[in-house]
């Protein structure tokens, strides 16, 4: 039996925010890039089928 003191519990608790954060932001920074560069293929699409 492993008995966790407050302080170590909000250290795991932390770390494990801080994972969570980071791999949150991660994944909205690539599909925020991805749709940027998605909606710029689109546009010039666009803009060259008009034209």
């Amino acid at each position: 039996m492993h008995f966790y003191t407050p302080k170590s519990i909000q250290r795991i608790l932390t770390r494990k925010l801080a994972i969570w954060y980071k791999n949150l932001f991660l994944k909205r920074l690539v599909s925020g890039l991805l749709l940027s560069k998605i909606e710029r293929c689109i546009k010039i699409s666009v803009i060259l089928n008009s034209g």
